[in-house]
């Protein structure tokens, strides 16, 4: 009987063991979850910066001095996708860090992407605006075709998408301003090493492990024709 008694006494502090640890998995997992986006006014709401499932190994060969004209690009790797007929672009640092990424539908182009992207001529100076805009189509011809589902962003971000969906996604823009008949909504995020107390919009999502992050959408028509992401230098 009392060996009888042993194994149950055994049983149910195993059982009540798995209880406590599956109910500590759960609360980390909540835990995980509400930091991504937590809208309680008495915690930070934290996220992740948006990427594209672009693997550093698709770099290796790529990323290499290409030149239209007398315009050159030699810090990116230009990569497209002819059925969707889109464009990524992504100015590399050190250790293939994502400096910059540009995303772009090739037929609906806003030239203000083209300004903001810099490219250089020979001799090291900047390149003209009228010098991009005369031999950027020469560099897209240039770009590497990879799969069309790379160009969905790890949130979702697609080109064509709709405009009320940016702003699910990210809240209300920090500067929204019109050039050449496109809507250009842009958003500004602190990275959570160097946030402190001293923050005063304590709503405003922190970008996780950045140093900062931005975020710069192009929209004709409320549709989605390119975006732009910044993520500042370790």
């Amino acid at each position: 009987m009392k060996i009888k008694a042993i194994i149950i006494l055994i049983f149910y502090l195993s059982f009540y063991t798995c209880i406590s640890e599956m109910n500590k998995d759960e609360t980390l997992t909540n835990s995980i979850l509400e930091s991504e986006d937590n809208v309680s006014s008495d915690s930070l709401r934290l996220f992740t910066v948006d990427d594209y499932p672009i693997k550093d190994e698709m770099f290796n060969g790529n990323y290499e001095y290409k030149k239209s004209g007398g315009v050159i690009s030699s810090d990116k790797v230009w990569f497209k996708n002819e059925s969707l007929n889109q464009t990524i672009v992504i100015e590399l640092y050190t250790d293939y860090h994502r400096l910059v990424t540009f995303h772009f539908n090739n037929e609906i182009l806003p030239q203000e992407i083209i300004r903001r992207m810099q490219l250089h001529i020979e001799g090291g100076e900047l390149a003209s605006n009228e010098q991009k805009y005369k031999y950027f189509d020469g560099l897209i011809k240039q770009s590497i075709e990879i799969d069309k589902s790379n160009f969905i962003s790890t949130k979702g971000v697609f080109i064509g998408m709709d405009r009320k969906k940016a702003i699910e996604i990210y809240g209300n823009p920090d500067k929204q301003e019109f050039i050449d008949n496109y809507e250009i909504l842009e958003w500004e995020f602190i990275g959570d090493v160097f946030y402190d107390d001293t923050i005063q919009d304590k709503k405003k999502k922190i970008a996780i492990d950045s140093f900062g992050h931005s975020v710069t959408m192009f929209f004709k028509n409320d549709r989605l024709v390119g975006q732009i992401l910044f993520n500042d230098i370790p």
